[in-house]
């Protein structure tokens, strides 16, 4: 009878070694659950990070395009408007330009939010007219 509880008492501690050590895997697994989630998390919030800087370098170089254009198209309305070139250049040509910088200008206040690809098109357009009409 000894042997048989002896036996049937070494089982109850077997099953009880198997729970412990289920019940320690059980354990260590939800850790590594939340583990994977927090990392998973952190890499999303990296991701979202690396997006917004991506917009702020794209938004940035909008901002730069539209400043360009706008200082070009003052810089060239002020240098057609003196007086001192007259001489220089027609008044046709002087007229072109100073409409062509207005309609940028009308431009600018219509599109605030256009794409930088709009901005720098537009400056090309303006530096081609003022361009020809210097190198007559």
């Amino acid at each position: 009878m000894a042997d048989a509880v002896a036996a049937q008492l070494k089982i109850l501690q077997d099953k009880a070694k198997k729970r412990d050590v289920q019940s320690r895997i059980d354990i260590v697994k939800q850790e590594l659950r939340e583990k994977q989630k927090e990392h998973l998390e952190k890499i999303a919030a990296i991701a979202e990070a690396h997006r917004l800087y991506k917009g702020d370098d794209a938004q940035r170089d909008r901002i730069n395009a539209k400043l360009a254009l706008e200082s070009f198209a003052y810089a060239m309305n002020a240098i057609f408007q003196n007086e001192n070139l007259k001489d220089k250049i027609s008044s046709e040509d002087k007229q072109t330009i100073l409409d062509k910088c207005k309609e940028v200008f009308d431009w600018l206040n219509s599109n605030q939010v256009a794409e930088k690809e709009e901005f720098e098109g537009r400056q090309r357009e303006l530096e081609e007219i003022c361009n020809s009409i210097l190198t007559k």
